[in-house]
């Protein structure tokens, strides 16, 4: 702009005639306008810049990262796993240390949640349920039960996981657990369980609980003798395969425990959703994640 006005002056003799001062503003203004310098590119329109995003292709205004990796939580094939080449053998989108049948295509992570930003507001929160830095906190109610429920359903196989540090317990009895399918409305649903039973030998186990069976009365299907601690971080993995369940609890440092049993109520509780409950109990959820199966 600046060349083509230097030049339009030059070529019409006009650079000895005076100009007013108002005028001679104007020019000099235009004149500094030389360069327009664009917008940042942002394809996915988050407001965060494609050469600083983690996801450029799908919105995440918060940067949610939780494993720290170079993907953000919402495009990471694996966000619980710090690996910026994720192996994904079956070509699926969810790589093998995600994915319950890493050689077998088909699996797809339905919701993962970091809870950087808190519990996002199109979830289900039930009972006392508190925003942190990165975690919530499900506070212990008396005779009842807090969770959170994210917006998905109806679910048939597929794997719920969550990472979980246990606060506190009803010592008259208590169960800290995620569940796949569960019916939010009835709270009814299948369990993988961290649980304390004051009358049982051992007091503290891991077990998977139908609440539907019995006629609503609800039943143990299986267990196994895991002590677990208060304080601990333990990541849950509760997986259904038709009527047949699988639960397993690692405590930090490694150790896994696993429980499996069978219950033909997972097609009879309606909304078929999934959630962490806890039952007299609190905890600190740090995150949640569902992959579905074929």
């Amino acid at each position: 702009m600046a060349l083509l006005l230097c030049g339009c002056r030059q070529l019409l003799s006009l650079d000895d005639i005076p100009v007013d001062g108002s005028l001679q503003h104007h020019v000099d203004a235009m004149q500094m306008v030389d360069v327009i310098t664009p917008l940042p590119d942002d394809r996915d329109a988050d407001g965060v810049a494609d050469e600083v995003d983690n996801c450029p292709d799908k919105p995440n205004p918060n940067q949610g990262n939780e494993d720290a990796d170079k993907f953000g939580d919402v495009c990471d094939p694996c966000p619980i796993d710090m690996n910026d080449t994720p192996n994904d053998p079956d070509g699926d989108g969810v790589a093998d240390i995600c994915d319950p049948h890493p050689n077998a295509a088909g699996d797809k992570i339905a919701v993962f949640e970091g809870f950087k930003s808190g519990v996002p507001s199109t979830w289900q929160s039930i009972g006392t349920v508190t925003n942190g830095t990165g975690d919530v906190t499900l506070v212990q109610v008396a005779n009842n039960h807090s969770a959170v429920v994210p917006p998905i359903g109806p679910l048939g196989n597929g794997t719920i996981s969550a990472s979980i540090i246990v606060d506190s317990v009803d010592p008259n009895g208590s169960s800290s657990s995620i569940t796949m399918p569960y019916n939010a409305t009835t709270d009814d649903g299948i369990f993988c369980e961290l649980d304390e039973d004051p009358a049982g030998n051992p007091k503290r186990f891991l077990g998977i609980y139908d609440t539907h069976a019995n006629n609503g009365m609800g039943v143990g299907i299986s267990s196994n003798n895991f002590t677990w601690s208060n304080g601990v971080v333990n990541k849950l993995v509760f997986t259904r395969n038709g009527s047949n369940y699988s639960c397993s609890v690692t405590p930090a440092g490694g150790g896994t425990r696993t429980t499996n049993g069978s219950s033909n109520n997972g097609g009879n509780l309606g909304a078929a959703q999934a959630a962490v409950a806890m039952y007299n109990s609190g905890a600190h959820l740090q995150w949640m994640m569902v992959v579905t199966s074929p």
